[in-house]
């Protein structure tokens, strides 16, 4: 185990309390080393303890800086926070379109949370925006074809958006037999 990797080990066994006892200052000692020498995992946790004040006062641009640096690396987890920092204006302005588009960049890599807000169902910010995306990409592939777009209801993309899934998971399926 490389140094770097020991250190964040190290913080996580400080900030969970796994064989030492259980102190957020400490974890936050051994994260900050490791995040210096670029271990996308601990400038991840670095990112989560400024977040949420743990151990250290909360510092949304702090957190921020963390979460890209992993972010930059292709730490999918880092990419789903900073979809949630700019869906709730935490330390930025919000911006749903940004949003979404860390969002996209999580689930492409298999986030299962990012995939869930970004495919939410539900009333939220992300939905509309997915929504939007859907009425311009339905749009452009009308006037492609030389069509004018009808207008669609939310109700209708949703629906559409629904039988797609259930269409693509029956596939997959099928695929697996």
């Amino acid at each position: 185990m490389s140094l770097k990797n020991f250190f964040d080990v190290l913080g996580a066994r400080y900030q969970f309390g796994k064989g030492v006892g259980q102190d957020d200052a400490a974890a936050l000692k051994w994260y900050s080393e490791a995040a210096k020498q670029g271990t996308a995992l601990a400038q991840f946790n670095l990112g989560y303890m400024y977040d949420f004040g743990r151990g250290v006062p909360q510092d949304y641009a702090q957190a921020i800086k963390w979460y890209l640096l992993a972010a930059e690396q292709g730490y999918a987890p880092a990419r789903y926070n900073l979809g949630i920092v700019y869906r709730d204006g935490r330390g930025v302005p919000q911006d749903l379109a940004e949003a979404v588009e860390w969002y996209r960049f999580a689930a492409d890599q298999g986030d299962a949370s990012a995939q869930h807000d970004l495919g939410n169902a539900g009333s939220t910010p992300a939905r509309a925006v997915h929504l939007t995306d859907l009425r311009t990409a339905l749009g452009q592939a009308y006037v492609g074809c030389g069509q004018s777009a009808p207008t669609y209801t939310d109700a209708t993309l949703t629906a559409g958006s629904t039988v797609i899934k259930a269409w693509h998971i029956a596939e997959a399926r099928q695929s697996t037999r």
